[in-house]
């Protein structure tokens, strides 16, 4: 009875702390490939378009690929956004997520496990 008392109490707190992490606490700072010429930055009040399950229909060049791992992921678009600004692009698409976090707990035979997605990964470009 104490082992199945300290499993479950190791999955609770294992549950708070990832519901915690998504609090956007990290104030990750985005990463980027540039993948060659970068332009002249774009005014900060410019929206920028941003694709995610369809592609742009007018001509484009990729000109970096910028991620952030924030567990917010207003907090990571808006870092992704500023970062595609600064080199001059006219939109971005998001090709995913940009990490995932995991615990799990073994009960018997069976392992419980709970996993979460975050922060996104794009690919910035400029329109031709």
């Amino acid at each position: 009875m104490k082992t199945l008392s300290k499993y479950a109490f190791f999955l609770l707190t294992s549950t708070l702390l990832l519901g915690c992490a998504s609090k956007g606490l990290l104030m990750a700072k985005p990463r980027m490939v540039l993948y060659g010429t970068t332009y002249p930055a774009t005014d900060v009040n410019t929206p920028l378009e941003i694709y995610r399950t369809q592609r742009p229909i007018r001509p484009y060049t990729e000109i970096a690929e910028i991620s952030c791992n924030d567990t917010n992921d207003e907090y990571a678009l808006n870092q992704i956004l500023i970062k595609a600004r600064s080199i001059g692009a006219d939109a971005i698409i998001i090709l995913g997520n940009a990490g995932t976090t995991a615990s799990g707990v073994p009960i018997g035979g069976v392992i419980y496990s709970s996993a979460q997605q975050y922060g996104f990964k794009a690919v910035a470009i400029k329109y031709q």
